[in-house]
């Protein structure tokens, strides 16, 4: 008898660890959406805008447009991330 009480004693505290597992692990979850939707808010001129395509030729970035008309040519990837983000501005 005293080993069936172990076990049931055993199982409610793993049923109990589990939940506050569970628990937390929502927790974390939904602070972590949190965290990404204020960053979206936050982000704002080329990294909202989807309708652009960079190119790399040579050893520099051409960016079109999403139709494939030609927007303007930069030398890096990060110089022609500003230049969208004035564009946007």
């Amino acid at each position: 008898m005293g080993i069936w009480i172990w076990l049931l004693a055993v199982a409610l505290f793993g049923r109990y660890i589990r939940g506050e597992c569970l628990r937390e692990a929502q927790q974390g979850y939904d602070e972590q959406v949190a965290w990404l939707g204020r960053r979206e808010r936050q982000r704002k001129g080329a990294r909202q805008m989807v309708n652009y395509r960079m190119v790399y030729v040579r050893e520099h970035v051409e960016v079109f447009d999403e139709e494939g008309r030609f927007w303007f040519s930069a030398d890096t990837c990060e110089e022609a991330l500003r230049d969208l983000e004035e564009l946007a501005a």
